[in-house]
């Protein structure tokens, strides 16, 4: 049944040496004031790739100083963090281990006072607080740290980087009825939920170039009332794998009130899907 785990595999332009993938995960340590990478976060990294994973990513990237789900995750929304990005990659990478970042924004998640989201809908549990509904051009600037953020992680010597769409946060909050009740082009239809996600793909690659692998973690069911289901992921799946996106981190569950909630508030593992291109 697992005969293949340890065997190579394609994924993109990328050849991991086996199947084993340890996901992102926001650990909330190991940077500085200026939320640059310190030691104590590449020694991390250095221990999990000693045990021979293929790919693993670093979790929480910032993209906006806005949009931080907690306060000591690694940023990427300045040029200022390339060095010790760079350092870290160049003592991760002797490991033979494909090293990725996760590029996030909490949106009404944000652990910040400030909170930006699609609608002005507070989120249902864990994080409170008022939040604004983001402007058209606020949109299109997102839109343009998540090109920037890949970009610095491309220049630092990372091999892909994976956008952050699930969980509750800001891609999944476009995409979720719930969540997202705009009227412009960024609300409504299932075509203009989906935008922001495939605007934020094509600025990617735009700054990086389609070869630079783009992977996403989407839920296959957010287990909440009128919120993203798996009808919805096995509709998108397709057009991710037309515009580019190399592989699929499909989870499940966001952060909500028990009442809502089918079977439990929050599943944070999931399972990996190869795109074929």
């Amino acid at each position: 049944m697992l005969s293949n785990l340890f065997s190579p595999i394609r994924i993109g332009s990328m050849t991991s040496k086996n199947r084993l993938l340890m996901s992102a995960m926001s650990i909330n340590f190991g940077v500085d004031d200026s939320c640059c990478v310190t030691d104590q976060l590449v020694e991390y990294f250095i221990e999990r790739a000693r045990g021979g994973v293929g790919m693993m990513l670093v979790g929480g990237g910032s993209v906006h100083p806005g949009g931080q789900e907690l306060p000591d995750l690694p940023q990427m929304y300045n040029d200022d963090c390339i060095p010790a990005l760079k350092d870290m990659v160049q003592r991760v990478k002797k490991y033979d281990t494909l090293f990725g970042v996760q590029l996030m924004h909490g949106g009404r998640q944000s652990y910040l006072p400030q909170k930006v989201a699609p609608s002005p809908i507070p989120a249902p549990a864990v994080v409170k607080g008022e939040v604004r509904a983001l402007e058209i051009d606020e949109i299109k600037e997102l839109i343009s740290c998540f090109g920037d953020s890949a970009r610095r992680c491309q220049t630092a010597g990372f091999d892909f980087v994976e956008l952050h769409g699930a969980h509750g946060y800001l891609i999944n909050q476009f995409m979720a009825q719930n969540s997202n009740i705009r009227t412009d082009e960024y609300g409504g239809s299932f075509e203009n939920r989906t935008r922001f996600l495939f605007e934020i793909i094509e600025d990617i690659q735009a700054k990086t170039g389609k070869d630079f692998p783009i992977g996403i973690r989407i839920n296959g069911n957010d287990y909440i009332e009128n919120g993203w289901d798996l009808e919805s992921t096995v509709r998108i799946a397709p057009l991710l794998g037309k515009a580019g996106v190399v592989y699929l981190h499909i989870s499940g569950g966001v952060y909500g009130s028990t009442e809502l909630t089918i079977p439990s508030m929050y599943t944070p593992h999931g399972c990996f899907v190869h795109l074929a291109q």
